[in-house]
């Protein structure tokens, strides 16, 4: 038709997929991803100034997974404006048209006009899986021409180690500049992830992940964790603001797997595994972070649990609420606990709240506040690598309710019961990993309701078993007990309970009077003491009492707290006096 003209105008090309070497393939320069198997048709129309291609259901296979079934499937539709000749150019050999330069007439366009293709391409893909070779083209798409950087989007999608395959819709438009704007949603197909910042499997993931320009963002998809229900309520990237992602996890449980635990930040990994929780939970946690920085916040929910605190309490029902920073080698974190309920050797103590602490390698809770069957608990306890150390004090617990979990067979106690307990996990001097004394009397001697300023504790196992042995229902209205905590057993170092009518107490040495921890066996030696207190301040009565007190019942008790087995043995008169002069120092 002539110099500088085309020597054709309108092409209809369609492709038809065929084996072997008739299996044509198609990859796009800006997004250099392979399709095989190519079918579809192409419309061409050509004038003097651009190619205008139009791209009619354009189809074919991309990478597929080894063994998969279900073949993939790309398809593409749009359009292609594409300059034709040297439009747009001006020659070396040429100078620019006065005329043109100055506006006047010419033909030449104006600088600001390129010979870069414009693009309106949509996608439709299904079943293809994130490979090396999809991202390959996404880093070709990304790079930026002046640097050999991968782009970090790239980067973003390698750390969560997508497996499986996914389907996608979206759309690429470019500019007479050559901008591209593009924008992606990604289905997920039951796909599984492992981010590296939180490297915690998750699989059957199904739901959606835009990808729009240099972001990232998910939202509401689901999926499954272990036994568990998981909800990836966000995940997303941007070069301005770094990475960021929402997980809820419900009906996990800490026995059967640690891969949770192995998958938290660093200090709340070392929290959980200090702790060693043992039952189900569900977790809400929420990671952040940009370049070296990072941030987690979690609200762990726990039932049924079994935890190490020093001591080990069972049946644990608590909320953890937990915040931190990492950046560089540095870390900052701390939260809050409430535990409903927990217990410890069938003691119940509820509605207990602390601080969390975690530095230097040491998980504290430094302000223990909660409630001990209608009575007060207070403490503080802190674990540093397999060390433990703490302290707990009780204040005006009720014994009658106290006494339904302790003895459930056993009839009506009343006092208020006051305790203190220090233990730690290295031995002391004397060979003891903690102390304590429990104080046992009326709430108030001065008050006038008899609930109050009575206290009734003849319903002890252990004190009906010695009233039926030596004929004496004496109902002890105070008592006073100092212990050591050992490796396996509470040695009792003096016990000591007492009311108008009669006393007894321990003697003996500290391998004599234990409790064992496993079996809850126990054995003691004790001096049981008629008239120990004058109900009448006479001195003739005194005199007679004091002679009564001379009068000692030696018993030996066997069994365990709840079924004791009381009986009596002699002692020859040196032993009687040995063992009751000197006494022991009250105390631990």
């Amino acid at each position: 038709r002539g110099e500088g003209f085309p020597d054709f105008t309108d092409v209809d090309v369609t492709f038809i997929a065929g084996a072997g070497d008739r299996s044509g393939s198609v990859s796009f320069d800006g997004f250099p991803y392979p399709i095989t198997n190519v079918t579809g048709r192409l419309l061409v129309h050509v004038d003097e100034q651009w190619a205008n291609i139009i791209i009619r259901d354009f189809s074919g296979r991309g990478s597929e997974l080894p063994g998969q079934t279900d073949p993939s499937r790309i398809t593409v539709n749009g359009q292609v404006l594409v300059p034709v000749g040297d439009f747009g150019t001006v020659s070396e050999d040429e100078e620019p048209s006065g005329e043109g330069v100055d506006g006047d007439s010419g033909e030449t366009p104006p600088e600001s006009e390129s010979t870069f293709p414009i693009l309106d391409l949509r996608f439709e893909v299904t079943r293809v899986p994130v490979d090396s070779a999809m991202l390959a083209a996404f880093t070709k798409m990304l790079e930026r021409p002046d640097s050999e950087e991968r782009p970090l989007l790239v980067s973003f999608i390698e750390q969560l180690n997508l497996g499986g395959t996914i389907g996608t819709s979206g759309r690429l438009v470019s500019d007479p500049d050559g901008n591209l704007d593009w924008q992606f949603e990604v289905m997920l197909e039951g796909t599984s992830v492992k981010f590296e910042n939180f490297p915690y499997p998750i699989e059957g993931l199904y739901g959606s992940m835009l990808i729009d320009g240099t972001e990232v963002s998910m939202r509401n998809v689901q999926g499954r964790a272990e036994d568990g229900t998981l909800t990836l309520h966000s995940a997303t990237y941007s070069e301005a603001d770094g990475w960021q992602i929402t997980i809820s996890a419900r009906d996990l449980s800490f026995n059967k797997s640690p891969l949770l635990r192995n998958a938290l930040p660093a200090g709340l990994r070392e929290v959980t595994r200090k702790l060693n929780p043992q039952g189900d939970f569900d977790i809400d946690l929420e990671l952040s972070g940009k370049d070296e920085y990072m941030h987690y916040q979690v609200s762990l929910d726990i039932y049924k649990t079994d935890m190490e605190l020093g001591l080990q309490f069972t049946d644990m029902t608590a909320r953890f609420d937990m915040e931190g920073v990492f950046e560089g080698g540095s870390s900052r974190q701390n939260g809050t606990v409430y535990v409903k309920e927990v217990f410890f050797k069938d003691a119940r103590f509820n509605d207990l709240t602390t601080s969390l602490q975690y530095f230097d390698n040491r998980v504290e809770f430094p302000n223990l506040r909660g409630r001990f069957y209608d009575g007060w608990v207070e403490g503080r306890f802190g674990i540093t690598d397999e060390n433990y150390s703490g302290e707990i004090e009780i204040r005006g617990a009720d014994l009658g309710k106290l006494g339904q979990t302790a003895f459930p067979k056993a009839g009506e106690l009343v006092g208020a019961l006051d305790a203190e307990v220090l233990f730690h996990s290295d031995l002391d001097r004397y060979g003891q990993i903690g102390r304590g004394r429990v104080d046992v009397q009326p709430y108030d001697r001065a008050s006038d309701d008899p609930k109050l300023n009575t206290a009734k504790l003849l319903a002890v196992p252990l004190f009906s078993q010695i009233a039926a042995v030596t004929g004496s229902e004496a109902n002890f209205d105070e008592g006073h007990v100092y212990f050591w905590l050992g490796p396996d057993r509470i040695t009792i170092r003096e016990m000591d309970f007492v009311s108008d009518a009669a006393r007894v107490e321990t003697f003996g040495g500290d391998d004599e009077n234990y409790i064992m921890y496993d079996t809850s066996l126990m054995r003691m030696k004790l001096f049981f003491t008629l008239a120990p207190r004058s109900p009448i301040p006479l001195p003739g009565i005194q005199l007679v009492l004091d002679w009564l007190k001379q009068i000692l019942f030696p018993l030996f008790v066997t069994g365990t707290l709840n079924a004791p087995d009381v009986q009596p043995f002699s002692l020859t008169a040196e032993e009687l006096e040995g063992e009751e002069f000197p006494r022991r120092p009250r105390g631990p």
